[in-house]
């Protein structure tokens, strides 16, 4: 009995700090991605027609896309180092992120 409570334990405890490595490591990749960028962290602010970043997840790694609620763009997927997806060698990544992938919301805008 005592076998099977400390295996669960165990278990609890490996998966809480797996989760909790993630958080940090998403957190991290995105501060950096918002102080590079001057962009100023959003917190539910009515931004109007303010460029935007958007944030997404795919296979623990974030993505960004710059929008604008007000006009028509063209944006591409960045990663965390700033590099831009190219839509014909990366499509298959971008279709992903899309599909599979967790959109975070907007996190940052430009004053």
């Amino acid at each position: 009995m005592k076998k099977g409570v400390y295996l669960i334990l165990l278990l609890v405890l490996g998966l809480f700090f797996q989760s909790c490595e993630k958080d940090q490591l998403t957190g991290l990749c995105i501060d950096q991605y918002l102080q590079q960028g001057n962009w100023t962290p959003y917190n539910g602010q009515n931004i109007g027609c303010k460029m935007h970043l958007m944030a997404y997840e795919y296979k623990q790694q974030n993505y960004f896309m710059v929008g604008n609620h007000c006009a028509d763009m063209l944006a591409n997927f960045t990663d965390c180092n700033g590099e831009e997806l190219d839509w014909e060698k990366d499509k298959r990544l971008i279709d992903n992120i899309y599909e599979k992938g967790t959109y975070l919301g907007i996190i940052g805008f430009l004053e």
